[in-house]
């Protein structure tokens, strides 16, 4: 093997000090407003490459191709400095760059408005990627064939960097190639969606003020810049011990890459799917591992499996987190899809399994696989394509590494885990398990003699991507391993390119190599096409309790940290907005008025939300009086009706009248005045009734003849079976059935004078009483 340099560059910003400045007009220049670290490149070159030979023997040497390692795993944690490139950069005749950019909240803290754009990692890369296109030939490489390659949150930096324009200057690109390793800038984790929430909790966990009172008595958020102003004088070691204190929502970032408008400029699915032209330039290569999601696990979880409650768990904070609409359907959809239907005794590490799929297909491979498809839409085996701009789009490739490292624990497991073929791309087998040249390093597997081919495999193809866009050669010359055999798998197996059009291809690398095609073609389909397609039918037709969880804010139900309840993407009406207030000045001039010249005019500078949520308002008066006018009306027209059947009902009842000794018309009692002596009542002089301990309803009047207001002596009533016998001669409907005729009444009644109601004895007035010939003549009682 080649010996190789290590050329370690550094600059300092012009301007270094404690303060957090997060404000830049300029993405490419916003290095030089101050950072709280350099940024730094780290170069392997290979011996024979300084700037003196290459000088020397520049007429006879070719430029070397630059390999540009962006690290990954975190957005708030992790250093390039950790990874040796040295043995990748003397095996493929390459230069290795590794860098550092600013992480965490200094790295991607944003207010998500301009005042605070975020996306200063991003910048950090950019300008070093300018910097280095201006020195890297000085170390003998070409600054028109720079590849990027990144895993995890680096490949989402990337895979953004793709798209952007601020990558792509009028003169040439920053980079040609790029390599994505178990991530994308299409995964959920990708992009903060609401930065500002974040923003204002670092803020509050400085002390700084981020509420005022407007003049509702209503408290409200600061302005950014006053917040700003805050956070920018207090201490580094301050804020980044307040941003280790934020809640970061599981599956989800609190500091990552926005939509700045500048870097980032909308967002990347939209901007993949219709706007590709700088995206498909590029060639890709695309590399995933079988279990991603290995680290979103706990140790205990991954060591004794899971239960069912505790996947209920993780799928209903992945559900909450990830979706807003129909989150009942897709959690039943998960469990559905992803449950073990033959082994119905739900082995907890049967459930581990099946949790670890799920999970790593939604947030990696889904998402990865549908960046690939979007870089090879539309073309076709042997043919050549050109982008909506006329430049040759570039090639694509995608691999699945499934090998399980020998030195590697994983409780269990088959298959590779989450950046497993990160050290075999680095060359790190070949080493004999000797520690490499940089003290501080993120491995620290063993391999065995395979694995050392293996890794020979993957930097020839890396290698060969890096050079030519293609990860195929015909002669493999220089092999450093001993197994031959177990190479010549390898040396065989031809790569072939990815095609949506024809097959989907996939290189799976492991000790038997294949070429497969269309890898999970139905788990993606149900995260890329079914889902979406689930959450997206009728959101606002349906109740808004519809779309929570059962037990949705019961926090013992959840895995993690959830993100908060978001009443805003709920379709929840807006809350009534309040009075608008007389303006200062009108207030004044009514005081000052007399009463004869005051003329209010409406006030024409309110907003167009107030007015409309007026107008809503008068329209909703206006139908609710309506509403109470049209019912009122109904009631009253109910209760004629029900008057008018009333009346006429107890016409029916009094039946036909009898005439008497003296020729006077005579009614009978009706059956409700007989049951008032029931039970052997005595009557009082009084008029009032009095019995063994039961009150009475009121009678009802003895109708008897008057004549020139002189009432009749009191006459006894006749047996209820005389009152029964009248009713049936009138043909009226008996109301009480009479009694036995062994029953025993004591039937006795203080009669009441004629035509005075007992109910109101002092308001009756005496009614005429018609002619004794007149025929069928009634009596009326008339109350005032």
């Amino acid at each position: 093997m080649a010996a190789f340099h290590h050329a370690k560059v550094s600059f300092r910003s012009s301007q270094s000090g404690q303060r957090a400045n997060t404000q830049s007009s300029e993405a490419t220049s916003r290095h030089a407003k101050g950072s709280t670290r350099r940024l730094s490149l780290h170069e392997f070159v290979r011996a024979g490459q300084t700037r003196q030979v290459q000088n020397a023997l520049k007429p006879q040497t070719e430029l070397m191709p630059v390999l540009v390692i962006i690290h990954g795993d975190s957005y708030n944690w992790n250093s390039g400095t950790l990874y040796d490139g040295s043995i990748l950069a003397a095996y493929g005749r390459l230069i290795v760059v590794t860098l550092n950019y600013r992480l965490g909240v200094f790295g991607f803290l944003s207010s998500g408005d301009p005042t605070c754009k975020g996306n200063w990692a991003l910048s950090d890369i950019v300008c070093a990627l300018d910097v280095l296109r201006a020195m890297v030939s000085d170390f003998g490489g070409d600054p028109s064939m720079v590849t990027l390659l990144g895993w995890d949150t680096g490949a989402a930096l990337v895979n953004l960097l793709m798209s952007s324009p601020i990558s792509a200057p009028v003169d040439s690109r920053l980079f040609r190639r790029a390599i994505l390793l178990g991530g994308s800038a299409l995964s959920s984790w990708a992009l903060v969606t609401s930065p500002s929430e974040y923003f204002y909790q670092l803020a509050d966990g400085l002390g700084c003020q981020i509420y005022k009172q407007n003049h509702f008595g209503q408290q409200t958020l600061l302005g950014v810049e006053d917040v700003l102003e805050c956070i920018q004088t207090d201490s580094v070691e301050n804020i980044t011990r307040a941003a280790a204190l934020l809640d970061l929502p599981t599956f989800l970032s609190n500091f990552g890459p926005v939509i700045d408008g500048i870097v980032v400029n909308t967002d990347p699915a939209y901007n993949l799917e219709n706007h590709g032209s700088l995206f498909q330039e590029i060639d890709l290569l695309v590399g995933a591992t079988k279990h991603e999601a290995y680290d979103q696990l706990s140790t205990e979880h991954l060591q004794y499996g899971l239960d069912v409650k505790n996947r209920d768990a993780i799928y209903r904070t992945f559900v909450r987190n990830m979706y807003s609409f129909h989150r009942t359907e897709i959690f039943n959809a998960i469990v559905n899809e992803y449950n073990d239907w033959y082994n119905p005794g739900q082995h907890p590490i049967t459930v581990r399994d099946s949790v670890l799929e799920a999970i790593s297909d939604a947030l990696y491979l889904a998402p990865l696989t549908k960046v690939v498809r979007l870089h090879a839409q539309g073309k076709t085996p042997g043919g050549v394509h050109r982008t909506e701009d006329g430049a040759q789009r570039g090639k694509t490739f995608f691999y699945l590494f499934s090998h399980e490292t020998s030195g590697n624990p994983r409780y269990g497991l088959k298959g590779s885990i989450h950046a497993e073929d990160l050290p075999y791309i680095l060359g790190y087998p070949l080493l004999n398990n000797q520690p490499p040249s940089i003290e501080l390093n993120a491995f620290d597997f063993t391999f065995n003699k395979q694995e050392r081919v293996i890794s020979e495999v993957l930097m020839r193809y890396v290698a060969n991507f890096v050079k030519t866009g293609d990860p195929n050669e015909i002669r493999w010359d220089n092999v450093l391993t001993d197994e031959v055999k177990f190479l010549e798998r390898f040396r065989k197996l031809y790569w072939p390119e990815f095609y949506t059009i024809a097959k989907e291809s996939c290189m799976e690398i492991r000790d038997h190599p294949k070429v497969d095609s269309f890898y999970r073609a139905h788990e993606i389909a149900f995260w890329n096409n079914f889902l979406p397609s689930l959450e997206s039918t009728g959101r606002t037709e349906s109740n808004p309790e519809h779309h929570l969880l059962p037990q949705h804010f019961m926090k013992n139900s959840y895995f993690g940290v959830v993100r908060p309840y978001d009443v805003g993407k709920m379709p929840f009406p807006p809350p009534p907005l309040p009075p608008t207030p007389i303006p200062t000045e009108l207030t004044t001039i009514l005081q000052n008025q007399q009463p004869a010249q005051i003329k209010i005019t409406p006030q024409k500078e309110a907003s167009s939300g107030t007015q409309s949520s007026q107008e809503t308002a008068t329209n909703y008066s206006t139908i609710l009086s309506v509403t109470i006018a049209v019912g009122c009306a109904l009631l009253i027209l109910n209760l004629l009706v029900f008057a008018g059947i009333y009346r006429q009902r107890e016409r029916h009842r009094k039946g036909k009248p009898q005439e008497n000794s003296a020729g006077l018309l005579l009614q009978e009692t009706s059956p409700y005045d007989m049951t008032a002596t029931y039970g052997g009542l005595i009557p009082s002089g009084s008029g009032q009734y009095s019995g063994s301990g039961m009150t009475l309803p009121p009678a009802s009047p003895v109708t008897t003849s008057v004549r020139d207001g002189e009432a009749y002596p009191y006459m006894q009533l006749q047996q209820r079976s005389s009152v029964a016998n009248a009713y049936a001669s009138s043909g009226s409907q008996q109301m009480i059935v009479p009694p036995e005729e062994d029953a025993t009444f004591g039937i006795t009644m203080h009669q009441q004078p004629q035509a005075i109601s007992p109910v109101c004895p002092r308001h009756g007035k005496l009614a005429t009483a018609a002619a004794s010939q007149a025929p069928k003549t009634q009596l009326e009682e008339i109350q005032v």
